[in-house]
């Protein structure tokens, strides 16, 4: 996918020992380097910012892996991932369930639904689910603050937060009728007009309301352990270095 003047932020996360992902959007607004230098640079700003703004919320069970950063300016470029160490929640309550989340809408200067973005946060301790079952103002708090962190370290390198528009290509959908004289009549059915991908700089970040949001697929059971981002085999000048081993999968037992 090639938009101009846009990057790929992702956050990987480690809930309950599952793998979660939060993919943020960038407007490169100058000259970028995409390297493991930038990747480094974003991740420890990051991942300071998650340690102020979020870690006393979030249940031990939570930690924030990795940080990549990927060129969309043009195709097939390849994702740099920072190479700190996760850093984990310190909440004293039992952990929520993976896929319980706290929306954070992101608001640009355009309306529409191409122009409003959302980030979904899980990994929350049970202290930030009220008596009435709803977000505390905390959580909210907290995960407002860290997409205005997210915001500054990509103000820091070159670039600012931002919601993605896919391009979209034309396609026309026809129905041809062939008559009994030879004729034809053709008939639109559905049209989609053909448009550019865009970054657009988002202006505010806000929590609108108080209700846990879900994020099924981060608490089916299925999700890969963050370990398999390690690689078994790293390759490095010719020379093979060691790596983290894959984790490991239980086998069924017998019934």
């Amino acid at each position: 996918m090639q938009i101009d003047a846009a990057a790929e932020l992702r956050l990987y996360w480690a809930i309950n020992d599952q793998l979660a992902v939060n993919v943020i959007g960038a407007r490169v607004n100058g000259s970028v380097t995409f390297d493991q230098d930038l990747a480094d640079a974003l991740g420890t700003a990051i991942k300071s910012g998650f340690t102020t703004a979020l870690t006393g919320l979030m249940s031990p069970n939570t930690s924030l892996a990795k940080v990549g950063i990927r060129d969309l300016r043009t195709d097939n470029n390849a994702e740099f991932q920072d190479s700190g160490v996760p850093v984990a929640g310190t909440g004293t309550g039992d952990a929520l369930p993976a896929g319980d989340a706290v929306c954070i809408t992101h608001r640009t200067a355009k309306s529409g639904k191409s122009f409003t973005g959302r980030t979904y946060i899980s990994g929350w301790d049970e202290t930030q689910n009220t008596a009435n079952g709803q977000v505390a103002i905390s959580a909210a708090n907290g995960a407002t603050s860290f997409m205005n962190v997210i915001a500054g370290a990509l103000a820091g390198n070159g670039m600012s937060f931002a919601v993605l528009s896919r391009p979209r290509e034309q396609k026309v959908i026809q129905e041809i009728t062939t008559h009994a004289d030879g004729t034809t009549t053709v008939r639109t059915l559905s049209r989609v007009t053909a448009k550019d991908g865009q970054a657009t700089q988002v202006l505010t970040h806000e929590s609108r309301n108080a209700l846990w949001e879900s994020q099924r697929r981060r608490d089916n059971g299925r999700g890969v352990a963050p370990t398999a981002l390690a690689a078994r085999v790293k390759v490095k000048s010719g020379e093979q270095l060691p790596a983290a081993p894959a984790a490991r999968r239980a086998s069924p037992s017998a019934s």
